[in-house]
């Protein structure tokens, strides 16, 4: 891999996710985006904090072209958390030799559907791995950041869920207000 992001293929695949003529997904990225930056600043994030949880943010998705299948009549992207953590990590290591930024921003990318999952009891919750491996808050910062991030959403349900998904989990509480 060439160093500097200037690998061709990475590029394309990154790109991939905003390709496939899905605006949709690219106004769901940015949305995303924007609001887990505003929900940081509001948390008092540091700058370097701020800029991490924004790039999970627009990285969070980057595994779903290499998942999304149709199964049974539906379209799914079962594991594209699991697969974004690689290809994130992928993407950042050419572009920079920060090594935890580039680890932190693909477990949050990793764990960011962790919030859906511990909330509604799925058996694909990982919390010990999730504790062990990266920041709860965080991750409830992007989760609340990805659902308030799609059509329809109600920022008073969401900070319900990112409340439960923190007291599950055994952390603290986050102030969540737009």
């Amino acid at each position: 891999m060439e160093s500097g992001g200037n690998d061709p293929a990475l590029w394309l695949r990154v790109i991939g996710l905003y390709a496939a003529e899905d605006p949709l997904q690219i106004a769901h990225t940015q949305a995303v985006a924007d609001y887990t930056e505003r929900i940081a600043e509001m948390e008092g994030c540091s700058e370097r904090r701020i800029f991490l949880l924004k790039t999970a943010a627009l990285l969070h998705d980057i595994g779903k072209p290499e998942t999304t299948r149709e199964r049974r009549g539906k379209i799914t992207s079962y594991d594209h958390d699991k697969a974004g953590m690689r290809l994130a990590r992928e993407f950042l290591s050419a572009l920079t030799d920060d090594y935890t930024l580039i680890e932190r921003v693909g477990r949050l990318v990793r764990y960011h559907m962790q919030p859906f999952f511990v909330v509604k009891g799925l058996p694909f919750a990982e919390v010990g791995a999730m504790k062990r491996e990266t920041d709860v808050r965080e991750v409830a910062l992007l989760g609340y950041g990805d659902r308030m991030g799609r059509t329809n959403s109600s920022s008073q349900a969401e900070c319900a869920c990112t409340r439960e998904f923190l007291q599950k989990c055994g952390a603290g509480d986050v102030r969540l207000e737009l």
